[in-house]
């Protein structure tokens, strides 16, 4: 050290913020973007990316970046076009809102949507009722966010909660939607294509039929890529008691509306193979509920044979009744296995579009 020579005083004049807004004069930029301790030469300005920020310091009059304010003086500093610049702002920079992406938004979706997805996916798969720890536990999410969600779903009526359980169901609304995607040009839309691919697996004819009262409605059909074929014309009528497709859709019914509608109905004999007893009648459909599969063994037409499963809807019950028919040759029992697999499996895939589960793989009865 040499006596008699005074050091300057060095007074920090203010913590200028690291980050996006640069500096107007570009060697003062430079010293900024310094990624060390350094002391910029005879301007004094001394810079560090510690916590993010850049100490200014000084020495009598050393020059500061046009806008930045005095600390010292609480005044601004002239712009370089002589205008007083604005005041600068203290403590951490702000985020731009104007560039910053929606709220909540991810992933090409909205997270909000989302949750409110996984959470009714969750009370779904609850018939019996959920409760709000089971439910922010299944879908990862903290209790107070999954209230809030689940609290506007139960106002919207997608979400229903039992008064003294405080469990929640799925509400109303969800099956005023489901059922409005079951109009019959929505079945058509999804069925024919189904109906199409079944008829070039099998080379059978296909038809998709629904109840309507006591009436057996063919909605749906196609036919068999063979030479020889069978198929009924879309709207017709079939008699319930010697179809496959009628078999199916009365084994949906409760045994007390199965019992009127079989001695309601007229049973004309159409072979020598037709069911007309009512009591005949009954057994073949417990025998269908427990198979989950009908049969036509020539009772209509003697020289025909059918088969045919159910189609569930959103709430389990069989909606509809998916067949195939051809000449009786053609369904020998060796044939039948494979047959009835593939129908089956489009029956599922029908269903599944229409938010049902696999009809075979339960009976298809109530």
């Amino acid at each position: 050290q040499t006596r008699g020579v005074r050091r300057p005083v060095i007074r920090l004049r203010q913590m200028v913020p690291r980050g996006p807004r640069a500096c107007a004069d570009p060697a003062v930029q430079r010293k900024r973007d310094l990624s060390s301790w350094t002391l910029g030469g005879s301007d004094h300005y001394l810079f560090s990316q510690k916590r993010g920020y850049a100490s200014v310091l000084d020495h009598g009059g050393a020059k500061r970046c046009p806008g930045e304010a005095d600390v010292m003086s609480n005044k601004p500093v002239a712009s370089e076009s002589g205008k007083p610049a604005a005041r600068a702002s203290r403590g951490r920079p702000r985020k731009d809102k104007s560039s910053a992406p929606p709220p909540q938004e991810r992933g090409g979706g909205i997270q909000s949507l989302e949750r409110a997805s996984a959470l009714l996916d969750a009370v779904a798969a609850k018939p019996d009722g959920i409760s709000l720890a089971e439910l922010s536990t299944k879908v990862g999410l903290h209790t107070s966010t999954a209230f809030h969600l689940v609290k506007t779903l139960v106002a919207l009526g997608f979400v229903a909660q039992n008064a003294d359980t405080k469990r929640y169901r799925i509400g109303s609304r969800i099956f005023l939607l489901a059922a409005g995607a079951l109009q019959e040009s929505t079945l058509l839309a999804f069925a024919t294509p189904i109906l199409e691919r079944l008829s070039v697996d099998t080379g059978e004819a296909s038809h998709l039929a629904i109840r309507s009262g006591h009436d057996i409605i063919v909605v749906a059909r196609t036919a068999a890529t063979g030479l020889l074929t069978l198929s009924d014309r879309t709207g017709a009528l079939r008699p319930p008691h010697a179809t496959a497709l009628g078999k199916v859709l009365m084994a949906a019914m409760d045994d007390a509306e199965l019992e009127r509608m079989v001695n309601a109905i007229e049973r004309p004999r159409f072979t020598a193979a037709t069911i007309t007893e009512p009591e005949a009648l009954l057994a073949e459909i417990e025998q269908v509920r427990a198979d989950g599969i009908a049969h036509d063994r020539g009772e209509l037409d003697s020289d025909v044979r059918c088969m045919a499963v159910p189609v569930l809807d959103f709430a389990g019950r069989t909606y509809a009744a998916m067949g195939i028919s051809a000449p009786a040759w053609r369904m020998a029992p060796a044939a039948l296995e494979e047959k009835a697999r593939i129908l089956k499996a489009s029956a599922d895939r029908l269903s599944s579009l229409l938010g049902g589960a696999a009809p075979h793989a339960r009976p298809a009865g109530p």
